[in-house]
């Protein structure tokens, strides 16, 4: 509310909010306009006049509810491990938003047909306030590097949303969250094969780390993983340079990939190498994996090779450190 607003004005405001908070705790979302401005004693034309749109109504009645949440994500930020803290902070998002009725629908996009567009001042508060937990959990290789906040957060609203009708939409919503979590970011002890299966991180020296990361990157269709605070360092080769770079499959499932600087160059051939399948799933495998190999050689690999076998037909390439590799 402007401060130079009439004392009568702002007690109307505060008045009409009071009355908003009681109807949409009884009504949710689809809390009557006219039963509020009834009840508060006010005109309709008073309550849009403080209130434009209903998402402008439901923003204020939830705005406590979100500064709460805000403040909470601080708290965790640095808290323990990245993922139990992102993890835990969402749950609560959820709990309030199942829980809190119109909350959800503050979170959500404004109806663009209900006169001028209204930036959601709710949705992008919680969108900002998990920024530092999502990338300290990506950074740590814990949630796959493509997940924005705003898609964790447009999903809770989704799902909070469908159970709103539930039984028990809390425990209904949670149920739905922590299924979704699993595909966001899957709990290793969850795994079917966490009894066997131990992290793999394949490391490559390197006189260029940046070039090769990104080479790699574009080899096996990874992102380039955003740093640690101080993982990059110089490396005395130059100001500036980095000293390691990593890239990582952006759905979360492959090996993380480091390359790491070392002053010598290559000098014997791999004792182990990589076999990329780019072939996959393809129709005529041989065009996908020559197309690759052009991708590839454009940018700096040079084709050693091709081999024809009974096992099968492959390219021997090296990347532009000479690594080998095969495509298949």
């Amino acid at each position: 509310m402007p401060g130079h607003q009439r004392a009568d004005a702002r007690r109307n405001y505060a008045r009409i909010l009071a009355v908003a908070e009681e109807e949409v705790a009884a009504h949710g979302a689809a809390a009557s306009l006219e039963q509020i401005a009834r009840v508060a004693g006010v005109g309709s034309a008073t309550v849009r006049r403080h209130f434009p749109t209903r998402h402008a109504l439901l923003e204020a009645v939830s705005r406590q509810r979100i500064d709460a949440l805000c403040v909470r994500a601080q708290e965790l930020a640095g808290a323990g491990d990245s993922r139990d803290a992102l993890l835990s902070w969402l749950g609560e998002v959820v709990a309030y938003s199942a829980t809190a009725r119109g909350l959800a629908a503050a979170l959500s996009y404004p109806d663009v047909g209900d006169g001028a567009v209204h930036a959601n001042s709710c949705s992008s508060a919680i969108v900002e306030a998990a920024g530092p937990l999502l990338r300290r959990a990506a950074a740590d290789g814990v949630v796959a590097a493509h997940v924005t906040a705003d898609d964790l957060i447009t999903m809770i609203v989704g799902l909070v949303l469908a159970t709103e009708h539930h039984p028990d939409p809390a425990a209904g919503a949670d149920r739905l969250f922590r299924l979704a979590v699993e595909g966001v970011s899957p709990a290793r002890e969850n795994r079917q094969d966490a009894a066997m299966a131990i992290p793999l991180q394949i490391t490559v020296d390197a006189r260029d780390p940046r070039r090769l990361a990104a080479f790699w990157a574009l080899a096996l269709g990874y992102v380039v993983q955003p740093p640690r605070p101080g993982y990059l360092v110089s490396s005395g080769d130059g100001a500036g340079e980095a000293q390691y770079t990593a890239v990582v499959d952006p759905a979360g499932f492959g090996p993380r990939m480091l390359f790491q600087r070392v002053p010598e160059p290559k000098a014997i051939k791999n004792r182990v190498h990589l076999d990329v399948n780019a072939g996959h799933g393809a129709i005529d495998r041989r065009a996908a994996v020559r197309t690759h190999v052009s991708r590839l050689v454009a940018a700096g690999a040079t084709v050693v090779r091709e081999m024809q076998e009974e096992s099968g037909w492959w390219v021997v390439l090296t990347d532009p450190e000479g690594n080998e590799f095969c495509l298949q």
